[in-house]
């Protein structure tokens, strides 16, 4: 005859609490690194280095990218990065025809920019009054390597 005890079994498939735990971890940042491209994995999207990126990396101009498109066209509105190109600002019309370039020998030839071409909500922010503003599907965006900030945007 066995010894039983009264009262609630115990669960033997049940997992304890610490292996739950480090496993939900484990996802979390495997979820993560697939999003900003940490631990060597590479972006969903190419990366053209032309010149060395001294204070961003990809992952860090995607999120601002996102951020600013989801700004643009809503929560609902999907914003995907399609290519990045890290440029001196000099070499900036080579990349984006449309950009324009800065005067030769200022200090902001010599400024590192990354181009990022984009697909979303793109919305003109200069508008006229009386117009309404400008809407495309695909665009770019300029962003200052030593700021973070976005100095420029293109659209188509």
């Amino acid at each position: 005859m066995m010894n039983v005890k009264p009262g609630r079994p115990k669960a033997n498939s049940a997992l304890p609490a610490g292996v739950v735990a480090i496993a939900g971890l484990v996802l979390a940042v495997i979820a993560l690194s697939r999003v900003t491209g940490a631990m060597g994995a590479s972006p969903d999207y190419p990366v053209d280095y032309r010149v060395a990126s001294h204070n961003l990396t990809a992952a860090q101009v995607a999120t601002t990218i996102t951020a600013r498109l989801t700004e643009m066209g809503g929560a609902t509105s999907p914003a995907t990065v399609k290519s990045m190109t890290v440029v001196p600002m000099s070499e900036l019309a080579a990349v984006e025809s449309g950009a324009g370039a800065p005067v030769d020998g200022s200090p902001d030839a010599a400024a590192t920019v990354w181009v990022v071409r984009a697909e979303g909500a793109f919305v003109g922010l200069r508008v006229p009054p009386g117009a309404k503003p400008i809407h495309s599907a695909t665009g770019y965006f300029i962003v200052d390597d030593a700021t973070g900030d976005i100095i420029g945007m293109g659209m188509p």
